[in-house]
């Protein structure tokens, strides 16, 4: 877990400081963010590959100024209740907040092969949530409509 991050930073920020030195040793971060106020909440979770990357992780974060806004907080690392992907990604598939923007929920990461630190997909456990857009169209989590081809609609009867 990484705590003072600066309000301000979004996902995108982040991930930009982590990867100048941490590229492909991480496979789960979510900034959480303050939907009134469309801020960050001050801290985020990111889960390493393997342990062996805490100690340089820590060691390049801990204790360390946050470049961007000019910002006096200093971030602080810490271990979080759920540790693992599989537990995080158990614990967040389920929320509320895979139904919010894409920008705001969590971000997986591969882990292995040759996509190493590329992003991958997070699906919600259920596969059929459709969204009624304004135009009548529908949009969701399902896997035809992450390939772009919706073209069943769900029956309303």
């Amino acid at each position: 877990m990484i705590k003072n991050i600066p309000n301000k930073y979004t996902s995108k920020m982040l991930l930009a400081a982590i990867d100048e030195i941490h590229g492909g040793t991480y496979d789960f971060l979510y900034l959480p963010i303050d939907f009134k106020n469309k801020c960050n909440v001050g801290y985020a979770f990111i889960n390493m590959v393997s342990p062996s990357h805490i100690i340089s992780f820590y060691k390049a974060f801990n204790g360390k100024k946050w470049e961007k806004f000019n910002s006096e907080k200093v971030a602080s690392l810490a271990y979080a209740r759920i540790q693992g992907k599989a537990a995080l990604v158990t614990h967040f598939q389920n929320s509320s907040l895979m139904n919010e923007d894409k920008r705001c929920r969590p971000i997986l990461f591969h882990s292995e092969g040759q996509e190493t630190g590329d992003q991958e997909p997070f699906l919600s456990s259920n596969l059929n949530i459709f969204i009624r857009q304004p135009d009548g169209s529908y949009s969701g989590d399902s896997l035809d409509s992450l390939k772009g081809n919706l073209d069943e609609k769900p029956d309303n009867s």
